[in-house]
């Protein structure tokens, strides 16, 4: 829940209209795509687009070039990610390998 709030005070910090946050913080879900191929291919794209560390890479790329978009695109990575946490919502290519 604190890494939700700190994403939320970032993001004040950016000029951007406030509805572009709500448009866009589903958009990382888009990655659930990948189980129309297969359990394990689709776990993989998941855990990759959903992890923290891609995220924040794409944010301090962003800060760096001085990109504003890019920035918000990890900060709302980030941000959805945390809150997808927070829900208990993650995939362990384990445990799912497991239950098939």
């Amino acid at each position: 829940m604190t890494i939700l709030a700190i994403y939320l005070m970032l993001n004040l910090d950016l000029n951007i209209a406030w509805w572009l946050y709500i448009l866009l913080f589903f958009v990382p879900d888009i990655s659930l795509i990948g189980f129309s191929m297969n359990n394990t291919p689709g776990i993989m794209v998941y855990s990759v687009i959903h992890h923290k560390a891609l995220a924040i890479l794409i944010w301090i790329t962003g800060i760096y070039l001085t990109l504003p978009y890019i920035t918000l695109a990890g900060l709302i990575l980030f941000g959805h990610t945390s809150f997808d946490r927070f829900l208990g919502l993650s995939l362990n290519l384990k445990a799912t390998e497991k239950a098939s």
